[in-house]
């Protein structure tokens, strides 16, 4: 089937206000929003040093945010995009032009990514598979192959910004250049770092066979 290059319906370009965000969990969900495009507000309680470095993180990786401390006042609230705390809080709530949702969290086991990723013994069933997926990816993109000079790009820029990598491929859109490395990344070809990303022992092995 062709495959969708879409980000998560209707959160590109919206706000959000992320609480306990200093926490490894709702960490996880801010990084999550931003790579959605979503602008976030950062909320810690007593650990605004997590939270600065979340937002460091995050605006490196191409995203937008502040960080609220637990004793919102108005003006951090119209930081957020809203017109006082009453709106925050209004925002929060359930109603006829907006859906609430909560999320729950179970441990679902290891990521099998990780023992991918690191499974550099390609057979010659897995540089098939891998071809033809590459090739799937590439077939769905509008504006033509991609895969291969991602790879590349990636192989010789460890630990650079995802903007300053779409830069250099002349991808204006952030957001879809973080989409297709995820893509990537889903493969077992690429690792996210703090900052940037790398080829995979995966990705080196198929880029090596792939010259």
């Amino acid at each position: 089937e062709p495959v969708k290059e879409e980000g998560p319906e209707g959160l590109e370009g919206r706000r959000a206000l992320v609480t306990g965000a200093s926490g490894a969990i709702g960490g996880a969900i801010a990084k999550l929003l931003a790579d959605a495009g979503v602008r976030l507000a950062i909320h810690f309680n007593t650990n605004e040093a997590a939270a600065d470095d979340l937002l460091q993180q995050i605006t490196d990786a191409g995203g937008e945010g502040i960080t609220i401390g637990a004793d919102i006042t108005d003006a951090d609230a119209r930081s957020a995009g809203h017109g006082s705390i009453a709106d925050v809080l209004a925002a929060l709530q359930d109603g006829p032009d907006r859906t609430l949702y909560r999320i729950t969290f179970h441990h679902a086991g290891t990521d099998p990514r990780v023992a991918l990723r690191d499974d550099a013994e390609l057979t010659a069933e897995d540089r098939v598979a891998l071809d033809e997926a590459l090739a799937r990816l590439d077939a769905a993109a509008a504006d033509g192959p991609w895969t291969s000079t991602f790879l590349r790009l990636i192989a010789d820029h460890d630990g650079v910004r995802a903007p300053d990598l779409a830069l250099r491929v002349g991808e204006s859109d952030v957001p879809r250049f973080k989409r297709r490395v995820r893509r990537l990344k889903a493969l077992g070809l690429t690792e996210s770092l703090r900052v940037g990303y790398r080829l995979s022992p995966r990705g080196r092995a198929h880029l090596r066979l792939d010259t």
